[in-house]
């Protein structure tokens, strides 16, 4: 891809089904690149500017109408902008308060507009409305089933349930979308079905999931549940 060429220190990636278009997020450089379908280099948004003196850029995903969510690892805030690229707002910052963060990782919104923000310390999901106002959070961190170790990302299926990967105990932990927990999946391991330290989970239009692991250097894919 040509546009990868200039691409420097990438840790994210979200892609515009309507448009094309693919942002992927520089953490050094504080910015996004923006690339067509081909792959080709298009522009940038440079979030320096935004009046923040120091920034981290970490994961990124699109909502249903376009709008774009960018994690600012350097200010634990999530940035928002609408789908023609212009900032919105911010939300969030660093500290122990609700609606705060402590080392976000990863954020989801549902076809409601729901924002889901996971953090590795502090609660482990904290849920906002579409304006970034805060509603509640939820997932205690521990080695029990129900709890999560070192949650790491969050895919959101079509029935709205919350599927973390929970990097330290080797599997994925299933929420509904009120935070009540479902079920753990997998185990430690290198096998079909099992996982180390998986990293990042996403879903396709059809429910087939796809998990990242960071331990056995590959991508699983499994048929819809």
């Amino acid at each position: 891809i040509d546009g990868a060429k200039n691409i420097i220190s990438p840790l994210g990636i979200a892609v515009d089904v309507k448009l094309g278009n693919i942002y992927v997020s520089e953490r050094e450089s504080g910015k996004l690149k923006v690339l067509n379908f081909r792959g080709e280099g298009i522009h940038e948004i440079d979030l320096s500017k935004l009046g923040r003196t120091e920034i981290s850029v970490g994961r990124i995903t699109l909502d249903k109408s376009g709008n774009l969510f960018v994690i600012d690892g350097m200010n634990q805030e999530i940035l928002v902008f609408d789908m023609s690229e212009n900032f919105r707002f911010r939300f969030g910052g660093m500290g122990t308060k609700e609606g705060q963060f402590e080392m976000l990782q990863d954020i989801g919104v549902d076809e409601d507009g729901r924002v889901y923000a996971v953090s590795s310390f502090g609660t482990s999901v904290q849920v906002f409305d579409r304006d970034g106002g805060y509603l509640f959070g939820f997932g205690k961190h521990g080695a029990d089933e129900a709890k999560l170790s070192f949650p790491a990302g969050i895919g959101i299926d079509k029935n709205k349930r919350l599927w973390l990967t929970d990097s330290f105990q080797h599997s994925l932990k299933v929420f509904d979308h009120n935070g009540k927990f479902l079920f753990k999946w997998g185990n430690m391991g290198s096998g079909n079905g099992d996982f180390l330290f998986p990293i990042d989970i996403d879903f396709d239009s059809k429910g087939n999931i796809y998990v990242l692991e960071k331990g056995n250097s590959r991508v699983q894919v499994f048929e819809e549940q």
